[in-house]
């Protein structure tokens, strides 16, 4: 039987939302759409990035709480970039990847943290695994077997066909259910703006930008 442990995740989008934050992104996004401009990609028919989409559904076992929400992946052979989005598609988290260092934004608060990716996703999911190991995961569907079997994390991935990459993964551990749906998958011209903008922001720690 797999312990739970003390120390409950932290809910994603509860220090996050207004309603100011609530229609402003999406009048942004929606502008943006309609130019058929992203706002974060610089025109550049030289340079090349991948995208995906994530719908998540994350269960909170100890207060039976769920939340739901959108993260934009977008990387190129440098960095990587994730917008995390509510349901109805509010910015509310920039992630910003440089090998493990992580840089997580929290534009409403106007803060932000800096540190190793593993720490992040510790207080999230309570899952302790490396960048690399999300990244192979959620791109190429491949298991960390060793830590997730030494966490009594049960990963389990759905591959969209034979030598398809995943459409669905499945993480389960003693305290989180996640579920991450992957769609959208693509190859497009131009420069991702990795610069998430903490010039004027103040440093915190983790769970600051949540509560």
């Amino acid at each position: 039987m797999r312990k739970k442990t003390n120390k409950q995740p932290v809910n994603f989008f509860r220090g996050f939302f207004s309603f100011s934050q609530l229609v402003i992104p999406i009048l942004l996004i929606l502008y943006s759409g309609c130019r058929g401009v992203k706002y974060d990609i610089e025109p550049d028919e030289t340079k090349e990035y991948n995208a995906l989409t994530l719908k998540v559904n994350v269960k909170y076992k100890q207060d039976r709480q769920r939340e739901n929400f959108k993260i934009l992946m977008k990387y190129d052979n440098t960095q990587d970039k994730m917008l995390f989005l509510s349901p109805v598609n509010t910015i509310h988290g920039i992630l910003v990847m440089d090998g493990e260092e992580a840089v997580f934004v929290n534009n409403k608060k106007k803060k932000y943290w800096k540190g190793p990716f593993v720490e992040l996703i510790t207080e999230l999911w309570g899952i302790r695994f490396d960048y690399v190991d999300f990244k192979n995961l959620i791109v190429s569907g491949v298991i960390p077997q060793e830590k997730a079997g030494s966490q009594s994390v049960e990963v389990l991935v759905t591959p969209g066909g034979e030598g398809v990459p995943p459409v669905q993964i499945d993480v389960d551990t003693p305290d989180v259910g996640v579920k991450i749906k992957v769609s959208d998958r693509k190859t497009e011209k131009g420069s991702i703006r990795f610069d998430p903008g903490i010039a004027k922001m103040k440093r915190t720690y983790i769970r600051d930008l949540f509560q």
